[in-house]
């Protein structure tokens, strides 16, 4: 049956429905006759008796929401804003539904009902303005039978939208596109999608399983569970990979739209990150007000290392919906790892107004804060988070707040639980057991290669590396560093540390080598990292070779493009290496002034001593030898008073770094 619009009065559909779902939606500012502003969709009784159509409220709804935010010059209205009615409230009544409706800006209201007529079925919408309470038309649709109301209620869709003057997208969303014709299956995945859109990823991945146990070819419900799942457990890519495999498999009668969203995020699962971000690129030019190909553009961009492309993409997720937690995560992680700490914390605290409990975005504004040295904030943020979810990221967290408060051993059996081998080296370290560090660092590394996660290995061993060279063993560093490079030789840390520490003992020959190969190993990619690396050991050789304001000059080029990056299960900057080189290179210049603020400055990198303590208390060692040149003994003895509570207590094997930090120590403020 065809299309039939109705000015006389008819039977409203009651506001009880309202309790299974109330949303706002967006259209064009002049959306309907008499009217402005969006639209409210109020829901649709189901008169049925037929419990299979329990769905179609939800749906309706849904898709209506769906494809606003498609349209073309939408005016969205933020799901924040959508009117909520608490189940089991009773019927709030027409005009209260009104009223609220008119106090959040909706233009008009929408009513519908679906009911039996003769063996078919008939559903109704009734277009209410806000304005003058009249009814701006009642539209209608029939099916002849249960197979036709999909199709009815894409045609009611298309009439509401010619109402209302709102032009849709080029290939909407429909009941018709999706490929079951399963009732029960097509209810479950209604209802997975409702929860979807309301951020509830864990319930709605259930609704998607139980209609894809439904229908088995049910392409599109295969999809959902597959983005619901890395939604809620981030990173859980072995469980998507089976259920996109599975959409990937059914994908043949899927419009253009859904199967391209298939075929992104199947590229994207599977790491051919290529392919994935060309897929992404297609989706955003058709549908540019997608939030979601945005998101996963912005992922593919992320797992490339493409990392301004990526904060690119989740910035216009985030601009298309503005509470779209994903898309606030992403964005928050992308921008701290940028080394963008306020941006970051601006980010991370808009996503938690809309969910106060997000791990994700927990994590992100406890890092930042942590590297701010914020630490009231840090517990604050803790005592929430872990109330709500103790992760593993929360529970380290926890640690490192305990160990930057001075509490070592509670820190230690913390980490110790966690069982996290970078956190227990620091923890060592602290207490002057640089060697029992050593080890634990070593013990993780041969861990970490048995089990074929080279990376995380590679860290480890450039720690050690690292901290052998400062404790008085050049050869075993050495071995070390080497070992990390034949492990990953795309790692540019580590080929540096190699050529700073051959100019540091005097082998300028050595570090021009390794200078060179770091710059032809540079020449392939277009990266900061490899730059700022390539300028570090410049810089050192520059020291090495007592030109003292070229190495000035380089250092801070290299200083300049330090950031934050995700390695060996932690969040590690370099910008304490980088600054300690510089104030070195001040310090051997002549320039005292220089070199204090540096050191200084190090000092308050809270967050980063969780990573190069060594670093930091050497600060400490060398402000107290500056402020005794200075004559400013009092001030010497408080940085002097911070090593030696860290490092101070005897130990029984020798550790030429803590013994030199405290000879040095001795000889300008003995202990009395």
């Amino acid at each position: 049956m065809g299309l039939r619009r109705y000015y006389s009065a008819v039977r409203l559909a009651t506001v009880a429905s309202l309790l299974s779902l109330a949303a706002v939606a967006g259209c064009t500012q002049n959306s309907s006759p008499g009217s402005s502003g969006p639209l409210m969709v109020a829901g649709f009784e189901n008169a049925t008796g037929n419990e299979a159509f329990r769905f179609w409220d939800p749906w309706i709804a849904d898709m209506l929401i769906r494809d606003l935010w498609q349209a073309e010059s939408p005016v969205v209205w933020p799901l924040a804003r959508t009117l909520r009615v608490r189940a089991g409230a009773g019927d709030p009544g027409k005009d209260a539904v009104l009223g609220a409706s008119r106090e959040a800006g909706a233009g008009v209201v929408l009513f519908g009902r679906v009911s039996r007529e003769g063996e078919g079925f008939l559903l109704t919408a009734e277009l209410i303005s806000t304005t003058g309470e009249e009814p701006l038309g009642i539209l209608s649709e029939s099916a002849l039978n249960a197979q036709e109301v999909p199709a009815a209620v894409d045609r009611l869709r298309d009439a509401v939208w010619g109402a209302l003057g709102v032009k849709g997208p080029a290939e909407p969303v429909t009941i018709t596109s999706l490929t079951t014709s399963n009732l029960n299956a097509y209810g479950e995945f209604v209802a997975g999608e409702v929860l979807y859109y309301q951020q509830r990823y864990l319930a709605a991945g259930e609704k998607f399983r139980v209609a894809a146990e439904q229908d088995l070819d049910f392409a599109q419900a295969h999809y959902r569970k597959a983005t619901a799942r890395l939604r809620y457990f981030v990173g859980d890519d072995l469980e998507a990979r089976s259920f996109i495999t599975l959409a990937w498999a059914k994908r043949e009668h899927v419009p253009t739209r859904d199967r391209l969203a298939i075929e992104g995020f199947r590229a994207l699962i599977f790491r051919e990150l290529d392919k994935a971000q060309a897929v992404y690129l297609e989706l955003r030019s058709r549908y540019p007000g997608d939030k979601e190909q945005a998101y996963y553009a912005g992922l593919a961009h992320s797992h490339g290392e493409q990392m301004e492309e990526a904060e690119a993409a989740f910035s216009t997720a985030v601009a298309i919906d503005p509470r779209f937690v994903p898309g606030l995560t992403a964005l928050a992680n992308t921008t701290f790892l940028a080394g963008k700490l306020e941006r970051a914390r601006a980010v991370a605290a808009q996503g938690l107004e809309v969910n106060p409990v997000e791990p994700g975005l927990l994590d992100v504004s406890v890092n930042v804060d942590l590297f701010l040295g914020r630490l009231d904030d840090v517990e604050r943020l803790l005592q929430r988070g872990l109330a709500s979810r103790s992760t593993p990221a929360l529970r380290l967290a926890a640690g490192n707040l305990l160990l930057l408060r001075g509490d070592v051993q509670a820190a230690k059996k913390q980490f110790l639980d966690l069982r996290s081998p970078f956190s227990l080296a620091t923890s060592e370290i602290y207490q002057g057991r640089i060697n029992a560090g050593l080890s634990r660092l070593s013990d993780s590394s041969q861990l970490q290669i048995a089990a074929g996660n080279f990376n995380t290995a590679v860290v480890a061993l450039w720690f050690t590396g690292l901290i052998l060279h400062e404790n008085g063993d050049p050869a075993l560093a050495f071995e070390q560093l080497n070992k990390a490079i034949n492990l990953a030789p795309d790692f540019p840390d580590t080929i540096a540390a190699l050529g700073v520490q051959a100019a540091r003992g005097g082998d300028t020959s050595r570090a021009s080598q390794v200078l060179a190969g770091l710059r032809q190993w540079g020449a392939k990619v277009d990266e900061s990292l490899w730059r700022r690396q390539a300028l570090f050991l410049e810089g050192e050789l520059a020291a090495a070779q007592e030109d003292t304001d070229q190495a000035v000059v380089l250092l801070t080029q290299a200083r300049d493009l330090a950031g934050v990056r995700l390695l060996g299960g932690g969040l590690i900057s370099d910008l304490p290496l980088l600054t300690d080189a510089l104030a070195r290179a001040h310090l051997a210049g002549g320039d005292l002034d220089a070199a204090e603020a540096l050191f200084r400055e190090i000092t308050e990198m809270a967050a980063d001593r969780l990573y190069w303590p060594w670093i930091w208390l050497g600060a400490h060692v060398h402000l107290a030898e500056l402020a005794v040149r200075e004559g400013r003994e009092e001030e010497a003895g408080r940085w002097a008073a911070v090593v030696r509570q860290y490092w101070g207590e005897k130990r029984d094997e020798k550790q030429p770094m803590v013994d030199e930090a405290l000879a040095r120590l001795d000889r300008i403020l003995p202990v009395r």
